[in-house]
């Protein structure tokens, strides 16, 4: 089984959304992101119309300055209504480029990862840090705020070092690693062959991620699969498996696997 863990599908072009549409089945599942209200309630209708799209309801920090009082409530209605096809809060989290202050981005990413305990969901983060300026961990100082550790986080589009990652799966979290894995940047590629097997997702974070600036869709996500399982020293069938059984345990849905991990 393919699992794309993390793609925008509501962000695709209509051809591109309907070509994708016709390969998804129990063999080939993808987790659609959201980056605000609109896009939630897309996603949220998306997943409950297809049996093989699971829904995960966030807040970019690039429109933290849209968040009203009223942002979290409409939310936690749509996680309820959709109970069972939401699987996870994401994507939130911290982007230096993003318009929003930092004080602003830090009360909205602060405000999600609360309402992701409260519903009792993992998260996905996206961290984006000017590393002139702070630490790369620097979104992990929020993110202790709520969580005692990191079994339900998971580190979107991967790409910092592999110190920080050792920092981040010792305390449990997941590692998810893009399309951006096949630009073979050397410190990414260092952070996938540390990256525990029992501790790692596969994604496209498609249209958002280019390779050789064309635009991707979850139909290109074969392709990280053979890349990272080439740089893991592990079968492509092993690491399926594997895969499919992280996100079963973490998205707490059985059907993305239903057979024992490998060791």
């Amino acid at each position: 089984m393919l699992i794309d863990a993390h793609c925008h599908l509501t962000s695709l072009s209509q051809d591109d959304l309907n070509r994708v549409a016709a390969r998804l089945s129990s063999e080939f599942l993808c987790v659609n992101s959201s980056i605000d209200l609109a896009t939630t309630e897309k996603s949220t209708a998306l997943a409950g119309q297809n049996p093989y799209v699971y829904a995960a309801v966030g807040f970019h920090p690039f429109r933290a300055g849209t968040y009203t009082g009223s942002t979290i409530s409409s939310y936690r209605e749509l996680i309820s209504r959709f109970r069972g096809r939401v699987v996870a809060i994401g994507e939130i989290g911290i982007d230096y480029k993003a318009d929003a202050s930092r004080e602003d981005q830090e009360h909205v990413f602060f405000e999600f990862l609360r309402l992701a305990r409260e519903c009792a969901l993992p998260v996905m983060i996206h961290s984006r840090v000017d590393l002139t300026q702070e630490p790369e961990d620097t979104v992990l100082e929020t993110i202790d705020r709520v969580f005692s550790d990191y079994r339900e986080v998971v580190f979107h589009c991967y790409s910092y070092s592999p110190a920080l990652l050792a920092r981040i799966t010792d305390k449990g979290g997941t590692a998810s690693f893009s399309l951006n894995i096949l630009r073979q940047k050397k410190r990414i590629i260092e952070s996938l062959r540390q990256c525990p097997l029992s501790q790692i997702l596969l994604e496209t974070d498609s249209p958002y991620m280019r390779l050789r600036g064309a635009a991707t869709t979850p139909l290109d996500l074969e392709a990280v699969y053979v890349f990272a399982a080439e740089c893991k020293g592990v079968a492509l069938a092993d690491l399926q498996t594997q895969v499919a059984a992280n996100a079963a345990r973490l998205f707490r849905r059985k059907e993305f696997h239903d057979e024992d991990r490998i060791d």
